[in-house]
């Protein structure tokens, strides 16, 4: 027994002995796997850094990028357009459809929904939503308000075409939908679409710089602009209108680097090397755009002179960029681009509607409201006649119609009991705005009581506006050049013949000027892309062109102070503008807010009087420089004030409300302060010169009255002198014989005027007159009211023939009486 234990105890102890040999072993393997491991790690990490190493010596243009992880996200009224969507037997389904930006990884992309139920929707019956053509996933509401949050299938995501669907699926043992089912509500302006990305390992390309600037869910709210050079004014004027037209809103804009979703640098190659962080982009010739590397997407606008810089800041205000799937662009490629457009200005005639737009009416029993945008050059003087011819399916209830708004007022409606219509709407003056005018068709209609409802599910309804339909549009009264309602609208008459003066000092009220000039491009486009940007006002040689002074401190010249309108003068002598009651130049309409509350309570104010507070103002009137040239001014009463007067005159309701020679407004009215007068007889016309400018006739009878009153009259009659002949001084005229033409009265043409034509042309007369009698125009009544009036009596023969008589007749009567005497 003692033997058996020892020999078990000897067998342990041989056991452990080879545990302990066989740890030590692999403990010692261990240890050179580790050793051998860190000394082929070190020689692959050299076999892999040392080329790179050489490459980051070279100054390569493959530099790796850390790639960044962020969150874009976008509510889906940004995206779909409208604000809610209605789910019931007439409309089952709503769909969205969207892209994403292409530098992007997504690793997740969520669907934040809210809806609430309307009438008597079934506790069971859920709604369904499917991701570009998945499995319906269900969503109880239980019958009440709810908000859900979906997870979509990333294997389904891809760049362009994306689709979400959501249906209200027909409830259990019914065949469709039917009224009884109720509706629900999807609240998209509560609905949100968030996506996870990560950047891509690569530059960014030409082609992706717009898709950026226009999607909902990555336009970037603060953009920065980095200007360097003579040149740096205008390089961030022409910029800022440039990204404002790419964008939907305007951004609010920053000078230099800042804090900033993405950046445009602009200058000469020697005056941004410094500031860039890829300088191997600076290789290239000729005016470019390029990319640079930076955790923020940057632009770059560069070329080797500033002329050439210039050249291609114009074109980038004007012109969208090609769609390049590179990272660098060309000048000439602008070129062959396409230009942008914003909206089509319309003026006093008649207009196909297909000319200005196309209403695309979604076949369904609810359809989308289709909708037109136009600008109008002279909103408070036009009105209008929309002339509508309307087909429709049959199957459609006659109770149906269509209503037309304009501007969200409705101008009419018209049954639709018959498959082919032609109807007229009449639009009033004043119903018009200068700029973003929506015609909208909005369809309300009905089914065939007589046929089911599932059956009437179907046979879907079509409406159509047809192409022969036509807006006409007329001037009701005169319209001025001095009215700000053109500016408004198309940014008459400041063009390529023009100068910005951009008066703003401190750099707040800079990014308001931006911000300003944004605006107006999204609303007429780059009317002012080749306008002149200076800072004062220019030399005296270069001031025969029209001039718009943006900023604080407007007028510093004194001739401009005293040809500027007597409104202006009130408000930069900073007098607070009083109210009267009744005025008639302040009536509610005629205020900025669209809010019935708001007007109510500024119309309430207007009749117990009320002052307008210290804010912006804005005119228009002809300049002291030049004949024929226009002066404008957008500024404020003083000049702490001008960044709060742009941050109102940059909302639709207050910039469609300028009207009048000079407009006043605070952060809660606006108003015309002085209405538009006519401009003087002489604008535009060419000052007289000595050897040409006055008609011969009127200088010959000049003299001829000139002698009379002086009492030496060397003449007979006034001298008709030729068309090349000099002016003759009132000694050298002579008595000379006319010359005879044959006249065949038969042939003669009688010409009728309208009474609309006599009515003006007696206007235009009694104004010329006035000007004359106060000696405000003397010049300009003799050089155009009587050249006029003299030139419509010498080609038309019959008014000739009666004056000779007329004055014969008159030479017979005064020397009869004389002849009497001597017998």
């Amino acid at each position: 027994m003692v033997d058996s234990v020892l020999t078990k105890i000897g067998a342990d102890m041989s056991q452990n002995r080879q545990k302990n040999l066989e740890f030590n072993t692999n403990r010692r393997i261990s240890f050179e796997q580790v050793f051998y491991t860190i000394l082929l790690f070190g020689f692959a990490s050299l076999l892999v850094l040392a080329p790179n190493s050489a490459q980051a010596a070279a100054i390569s243009n493959t530099k790796a990028l850390k790639t960044q992880t962020y969150v874009l996200k976008s509510s889906l009224d940004k995206m779909s357009t409208k604000d809610t969507a209605i789910l019931d037997w007439r409309t089952q389904e709503f769909e969205l459809t969207f892209d994403l930006p292409a530098n992007d990884w997504y690793e997740n992309l969520d669907l934040f929904l809210s809806a609430y139920p309307e009438g008597r929707v079934a506790q069971g019956t859920p709604l369904l939503i499917s991701y570009n053509g998945t499995k319906p996933v269900p969503i109880y509401g239980r019958a009440s308000r709810f908000d859900a949050h979906i997870r979509m299938d990333t294997s389904r995501i891809r760049l362009s075409g994306n689709s979400i669907k959501i249906s209200y699926q027909t409830p259990r043992n019914a065949d469709c939908l039917t009224p009884d089912d109720g509706q629900w509500i999807l609240d998209l302006s509560r609905s949100k679409l968030v996506a996870k990305a990560r950047t891509k390992n690569r530059d960014m390309q030409i082609i992706e710089i717009e898709q950026r600037m226009a999607h909902a869910m990555t336009a970037p709210k603060r953009v920065s602009i980095t200007a360097k050079g003579n040149n740096k004014l205008a390089y961030e004027a022409l910029a800022a209108q440039g990204i404002a037209q790419r964008m939907s809103f305007v951004p609010e804009f920053k000078l230099n680097s800042g804090l900033s979703d993405m950046e445009f640098i602009i200058g000469t190659h020697d005056d941004i090397r410094s500031i860039l962080s890829k300088k191997s982009i600076l290789m290239v010739s000729g005016a470019r755009v390029l990319i640079d590397d930076r955790r923020k997407p940057t632009v770059v606008l560069t070329a080797e002179t500033e002329a050439q810089v210039l050249e291609l800041t114009r074109a980038f205000a004007t012109y969208h960029l090609p769609t390049a799937r590179r990272s660098s662009i060309s000048l000439n490629e602008f070129y062959s681009g396409q230009k942008f457009a914003h909206g089509k200005i319309l003026d006093a005639k008649v207009y196909k509607l297909s000319d200005i737009g196309t209403p695309v009416i979604t076949p369904s029993w609810r359809p989308d409201p289709a909708s037109i945008t136009f600008n109008v050059a002279d909103p408070q003087a036009v009105s209008g006649l929309l002339t509508l011819k309307i087909l429709s399916s049959k199957g459609i209830n006659a109770n149906s119609r269509l209503s037309v708004k304009l501007n969200d007022q409705s101008i009419g409606f018209t049954h639709l009991d018959k498959t082919s219509k032609l109807v007229s709407f009449a639009i009033k003056p004043g119903q018009f705005s200068a700029t973003g005018n929506i015609l909208s068709f909005e369809p309300e209609i009905l089914p065939d009581p007589s046929a089911p409802i599932c059956q009437s599910q179907q046979n879907i309804p079509t409406i159509l506006v047809d192409n022969t339909s036509k807006l006409s549009l007329t001037t009701a009264r005169l319209s001025f050049g001095t009215n700000l309602n053109r500016l408004a609208a198309s940014g008459a008459p400041f063009d390529n013949d023009s100068t910005l003066v951009l008066t703003a000092r401190s750099e707040q009220d800079k990014r308001s000027t931006l911000q300003l000039l944004g605006y107006a491009a999204q609303q007429f486009g780059p009317k002012w892309s080749n306008a002149n940007y200076v800072s004062a006002l220019p030399a005296t040689e270069n001031l025969d062109q029209n001039i718009l002074v943006i900023g604080p401190n407007p007028i510093t010249d004194t001739a401009l102070y005293f040809a500027a309108p007597s409104a202006l003068k009130l408000a930069l002598g900073k007098k607070v503008l009083s109210i009267p009651k009744n005025n008639i130049n302040a009536r509610s309409d005629q205020f900025a807010s669209n809010n019935a509350v708001q007007t109510f309570s500024i119309a309430a104010r207007q009749d117990r009087g009320a002052r307008l507070q210290s804010g912006g103002i804005a005119a228009l009137f002809p300049s002291p420089f030049a004949n024929g040239r226009m002066i404008g001014i957008i500024s404020s009463d003083r000049p702490e004030t001008f960044t709060n007067s742009v941050k109102s005159i940059t909302s639709n309701n207050y910039w469609n409300s300028l009207q009048g020679s000079v407009a006043r407004w605070d952060t809660n009215t606006i108003l015309m302060a002085q209405m538009a007068t006519p401009l003087p007889a002489s604008f535009g016309l060419a000052k007289p010169t000595a050897t040409k400018a006055m008609p011969k006739f009127i200088a010959a009878t000049q003299s001829w009255f000139a002698s009379l009153s002086m009492g030496k009259l060397s003449m007979g009659k006034p001298k008709i002198a030729s068309s090349d002949q000099t002016i003759q001084s009132p000694a050298g005229l002579q008595t000379a014989t006319f010359e005879k033409k044959a006249w065949n009265l038969s042939t003669t043409q009688f010409y009728v005027p309208t009474m609309a034509q006599i009515k003006l042309k007696g206007q235009q007369t009694s104004r010329d007159l006035k000007s004359w009698w106060g000696e405000a125009s003397t010049q300009a009544f003799e050089t155009k009211l009587v050249k006029q009036w003299w030139y419509d009596i010498t080609h038309n023969r019959v008014a000739s023939f009666l004056l000779i008589v007329f004055f014969a007749f008159f030479v017979a009567a005064l020397c009869s009486p004389m002849r009497t005497r001597k017998k």
